[in-house]
């Protein structure tokens, strides 16, 4: 399926096509496994729709005769005990940083964000990285940043338009833009997708790195989502390294995810917690949380390796405070705006927990400007210190139906199958996708319970009127 050019929005259309044709119900998530070929969805299929459907056995014969091609070295996403122990020992292999990392020599002082001159940052075409850029650039004025641009074409006025243009969909284009320059790049590639004299000239001339960028999905496969979560911070981390002898090693701010952490318990986790022991309780199929705790790793061993590192986990990204907009993609906004437009939400989704962009930018960019925070390699959680309640927002929004999480997914699939308006059936369709990978309303009625005490504690010393506005 993913070879034939399958993705999370066309999987969610196709699984509502199939439930409705064969009513069954098959999620997106199953179409979206590596490995998922024509002949195995057909037998899922099979295997839904002849329990209860007498009709099966006729078209049982035409189903089996779907041909299996092999499907090459392809990463099987688990179905078993002894596969989920494997990808979980995989996991493990990635987290170890390789010894030809560091050049060695001699750390010199360390240059925070305040005193380097030219920047690096990944995902300034992201909606948490373009308000990143804004903040570097309003910031500290004498800096430079370079924004690595994952495009086809190589003209650097195009690169630089995407970026302007993310610019302008949150009304951020009134912000000087002239001390913005771009690099074509790809955090899936070595060198992160530079020739060698971009990747020399990055190396002699970057004083600081912004890492936001990342591949956020909550249902591809680990496999899948390596290449540019995992080898991309790798790359990072040795763009970082290179410099080597006793000039100062370059700063790498990065940003984690409270998606490291299980949802499916009270626990309380600490900044300082161990967290060895999360991709055991993540478990295997959790693609998105598992890359996102092997780059933390990564991180952390090149720091005790002499690289002066911050790293943040933010929770739920929200709306700007000031303007309003929002990530279009964010699933509480889809919930939100998706629920309202079905006069309907489902049962057990109880609150929101989300941090607005500008504060979560202006935090960053604020502590990643301490020389300390940076060389004692700094790791903070940043998530919403009172959940909001989703009864409130629905009460302002003038209200809704409270339904059983099976009546409105149902709902949902065939709202999205069958509206003619081309907005609604983007959002309806986006909200199906994300919805297609819940077994049912545990998801959301869950999340990570993250302590904040060393965060609000470093904001407090570095920028307290931001913590007093924010974090009150």
């Amino acid at each position: 399926f993913l070879e034939m050019g399958g993705h999370s929005l066309n999987a969610a259309r196709l699984s509502a096509l199939i439930n409705r044709t064969f009513n069954i119900s098959l999620s997106a998530v199953q179409l979206l496994k590596a490995g998922s070929t024509i002949g195995k969805i057909a037998r899922s299929v099979m295997e839904f729709w002849s329990t209860n459907n007498s009709k099966a056995k006729e078209i049982a014969p035409k189903l089996s005769s779907v041909s299996e091609k092999p499907s090459g070295n392809v990463f099987v996403n688990p179905e078993s005990l002894k596969e989920d122990e494997a990808i979980i020992a995989k996991v493990r292999q990635d987290a170890i940083l390789p010894k030809n990392i560091f050049t060695g020599g001699v750390v010199g002082e360390v240059v925070s964000l305040k005193q380097a001159k030219t920047a690096l940052l990944t995902g300034a075409t992201g909606y948490l990285g373009v308000h990143v850029l804004c903040e570097l650039l309003e910031r500290y004025p004498l800096l430079t940043v370079k924004c690595l641009v994952r495009s086809s074409e190589n003209d650097k006025d195009a690169l630089l338009a995407k970026v302007r243009a993310n610019m302008q969909r949150y009304q951020l284009d009134t912000i000087d833009n002239s001390r913005i320059q771009v690099i074509r790049g790809d955090l899936s590639k070595p060198k992160l997708g530079m020739d060698n004299t971009q990747w020399n000239d990055a190396k002699t001339s970057i004083d600081a790195i912004i890492h936001c960028g990342a591949t956020v999905s909550l249902t591809a496969s680990y496999q899948d989502l390596r290449s540019t979560n995992v080898d991309g911070t790798l790359e990072i981390i040795r763009l970082a390294s290179s410099t080597g002898g006793t000039a100062p090693r370059t700063p790498l701010v990065y940003v984690s995810s409270n998606g490291i952490f299980p949802t499916d318990t009270d626990e309380v986790f600490y900044e300082n917690d161990d967290i060895d022991c999360l991709p055991t309780r993540l478990g295997a199929a959790d693609g998105y949380g598992l890359t996102k705790w092997v780059a933390e790793r990564l991180v952390s061993q090149a720091h005790a390796q002499g690289l002066p590192t911050l790293m943040i986990r933010f929770g739920n990204i929200g709306w700007h405070s000031k303007t309003g907009h929002g990530n279009t993609w964010d699933y509480q906004g889809l919930m939100i705006r998706g629920c309202a437009l079905l006069s309907s939400r489902p049962h057990g989704w109880e609150e929101l927990e989300m941090s607005p962009v500008d504060f979560c930018a202006k935090a960053l960019v604020a502590l990643g400007g301490s020389n300390d925070l940076l060389q004692q390699g700094s790791i903070f959680n940043c998530v919403q210190k009172s959940t909001t309640s989703v009864k409130a927002v629905f009460a302002w929004l003038g209200g809704n139906t409270i339904i059983s999480f099976q009546e409105w997914k149902a709902k949902l699939e065939e709202a999205a199958m069958d509206s003619n308006d081309s907005d609604a059936s983007e959002l309806l369709t986006g909200l199906l996708a994300f919805a297609s990978g819940l077994d049912g309303e545990g998801y959301l009625s869950k999340m990570a319970r993250l302590s904040c005490d060393k965060f609000d504690a470093a904001l407090a010393t570095i920028e307290p009127a931001l913590l007093d506005r924010y974090r009150s």
